[in-house]
């Protein structure tokens, strides 16, 4: 009789957050909210650890199907990617544009392109942005992106 109370309280219990708009995650990540998918999100970066970003840079990223592309401060990129729960990982081919840059501009985006090659896990925290958490041969860090509307065509 108890196990059947027990299952009875705990059906409620899910149906009560479905009807309330709510959903049940099962994350294991210390970040918060994983989503199933990113497909079709685009977002902008907006913290990096230990570095500012450039004056007058944009630094992006759109997720459509696998592919993995955007700017990267200077260039645009275009790389696949795979996500699993909450691991992510990047495919080591990035492709580039070619365009040059001022210095800063240059060390930057390639700073960013070695640290989305590095990167082992993603998720959506409370505030709804992007982590991705990297390892690079200097340690730890982690790419903090809002989420933006679709980008527009020919716009870096």
């Amino acid at each position: 009789m108890r196990q059947k109370i027990t299952g009875i309280l705990a059906i409620v219990a899910v149906g009560g957050a479905m009807m309330a708009g709510g959903s049940i995650a099962q994350n294991t990540s210390p970040m918060n909210e994983t989503p199933r998918t990113l497909d079709g999100t685009n977002w902008k970066l907006s913290g990096w650890t230990g570095r500012n970003l450039v004056e007058g840079t944009e630094i992006t990223a759109s997720f459509k199907g696998t592919n993995l592309g955007g700017s990267a401060g200077c260039n645009r990129y275009i790389a696949r990617y795979q996500t699993k729960e909450d691991s992510f990982s990047v495919k080591p081919e990035i492709a580039t544009t070619m365009m040059a840059c001022p210095e800063p501009r240059m060390k930057q985006e390639q700073a960013f392109l070695t640290a989305l090659k590095g990167v082992r896990e993603y998720a959506i925290n409370g505030a709804g942005e992007l982590q991705l958490v990297y390892r690079v041969p200097d340690g730890l860090g982690m790419l903090t992106f809002v989420r933006t509307a679709a980008p527009e065509r020919g716009k870096k």
